[in-house]
């Protein structure tokens, strides 16, 4: 029996993380919400996570949670 799958919808090129992670974590930190993050980069706020996580990962941190961000102020 043949078995005929619906393509998907169109996928988004994946975007390249290293490119904004590290202006979308010092914006982050300024203050600006990953959804509006999100609208500037053309993708969806859990990218916008990733792409802030990655940028600790590169240095081998681990991202602070928005409480820890506001005590650092």
């Amino acid at each position: 029996s043949d078995i005929h799958l619906q393509r998907g919808g169109k996928r988004r090129k994946k975007l390249d993380l290293a490119q904004f992670a590290e202006e979308a974590r010092r914006l982050w930190l300024e203050g600006e919400s990953k959804e509006k993050l999100a609208k500037k980069y053309g993708c969806s706020a859990p990218t916008v996570d990733k792409a802030i996580a990655f940028a600790y990962s590169q240095e081998g941190r681990t991202v602070p949670t928005r409480q820890e961000v506001r005590d650092a102020k």
